[in-house]
């Protein structure tokens, strides 16, 4: 298996977040599914009413660019998916974000902005399919991608440990309420301590062996490629979704030195960066 590419967006929640399917190519050039979403909390968990406390305010900056307020906050929602621009809206953004602020940008201003950030080889676009849930069809549309470029500016203003990050995958197997869970990350030891934290928080309830699989040259980032990647895969118990059951989110934080979004990075000590 190779690299982690994005491939058709749904519209969600971006702590759930915006819910993407992803996929990985293997050799022959075969396309695996990687789940339904990523990011801090489940989608069912989110449907049961269980979801990581709202943002109230943007994470600090460094201010080592020229980029806008505006511009960073995009940034934040790109660094690591490719949105549509509805998406994107001031109104969608702090929904898919979490969130109680947004970049403050009509439609219009929003429109330039992102041809301008294209203009600028920050960003780039591609047409792709995105799903509608008004009409339950996929569409045309304009898809973003933070590019290289645009991705350095991003590190240099949030600071971010890169090998510190992962991602977390769960989708439904069959009509048993059971599951399977991925992690994939740099480090197979941080990626375990996630699954445990996970574990003991009431986020999911793994089952069976964990399996590893290491991978080379992935892009675990839509615009940064790692030389090494572990993906730690197992399978869970659907009743960890169950609304009566508690997440507890301090358990889950106690010790994290990972992070998943920017609000799991922003909570990080800067020492822990």
């Amino acid at each position: 298996m190779g690299e982690l590419s994005d491939d058709r967006f749904y519209e969600g929640h971006k702590s759930t977040p915006i819910i993407n399917i992803l996929v990985y190519s293997d050799a022959k050039g075969g396309r695996l599914s990687r789940g339904f979403h990523r990011d801090t909390t489940f989608l069912l968990v989110l449907l049961s009413g269980t979801i990581n406390p709202i943002r109230m305010q943007p994470p600090k900056r460094s201010n080592a660019t020229n980029l806008s307020d505006a511009d960073l906050l995009l940034f934040d929602f790109l660094f690591d998916t490719s949105p549509s621009f509805r998406h994107l809206r001031i109104d969608d953004y702090s929904f898919h974000m979490n969130c109680r602020y947004s970049h403050g940008l009509s439609d219009p201003n929003l429109e330039r902005t992102m041809a301008s950030l294209i203009e600028r080889g920050f960003v780039s676009s591609r047409i792709g399919k995105i799903w509608r849930l008004d009409l339950q069809e996929f569409e045309d549309g304009d898809i973003y991608t933070l590019t290289e470029l645009g991705g350095s500016l991003w590190e240099l203003e949030r600071l971010p440990d890169c090998d510190k990050f992962l991602t977390t995958d769960q989708w439904e197997r069959g009509t048993n309420c059971r599951g399977m869970m991925r992690i994939v990350c740099r480090s197979e030891e941080i990626g375990r301590r996630c699954l445990g934290s996970m574990f003991a928080a009431g986020l999911l309830s793994p089952m069976g062996r964990i399996r590893v699989r290491h991978l080379q040259s992935a892009s675990l980032l839509p615009w940064k490629t790692f030389e090494n990647v572990v993906s730690i895969r197992c399978k869970t118990n659907g009743n960890v979704h169950d609304g009566y059951i508690p997440v507890h989110w301090n358990v889950y934080n106690a010790n994290r030195c990972w992070w998943r979004d920017i609000a799991e990075l922003d909570s990080l000590g800067s020492n822990s960066r």
